[in-house]
């Protein structure tokens, strides 16, 4: 079990993330989450959702960081983000089946769902083999 302070450090001294200081606020970087320290504490971010400004995790997602640290709860945003594009992409197919039909799109969206899939399978491997370290 972590706390939120162990999966800042657990951040800070991961080498594949992006670090950033401001002066007011410490961030680091990595597969579309971000991390920050600031006077009022520590908050996680998904850059992926949200626009102009980065909504917090869910908490099924904060308990992937505090069950089993920064890698894991990184990975498990970035394989939750996947799930909801490859949704979309499989609603845009459905609708490009019974709407317009163009060829062209409909290509591009098998590849893009293909893309996805693999990736979210690559995602939990990450998960499961950060898991068998612990």
């Amino acid at each position: 079990m972590y706390t939120l302070h162990d999966v800042w450090y657990d951040a800070l001294d991961s080498y594949a993330s992006a670090k950033l200081n401001t002066g007011k606020e410490e961030a680091v970087f990595l597969m579309g989450v971000k991390i920050k320290k600031d006077d009022d504490g520590i908050t996680i971010y998904n850059t992926k959702k949200g626009g102009l400004f980065y909504k917090e995790i869910n908490d099924s997602q904060l308990d992937a960081f505090l069950n089993n640290g920064w890698l894991v709860g990184v990975y498990n945003v970035a394989k939750d983000n996947a799930k909801s594009s490859l949704d979309t992409v499989m609603t845009s197919i459905k609708e490009e089946m019974s709407g317009s039909k163009n060829e062209k799109r409909y290509e591009y969206l098998k590849e893009k769902r293909v893309e996805l899939m693999n990736k979210i399978s690559s995602l939990i491997k990450l998960i499961e083999n950060e898991n068998n370290k612990h």
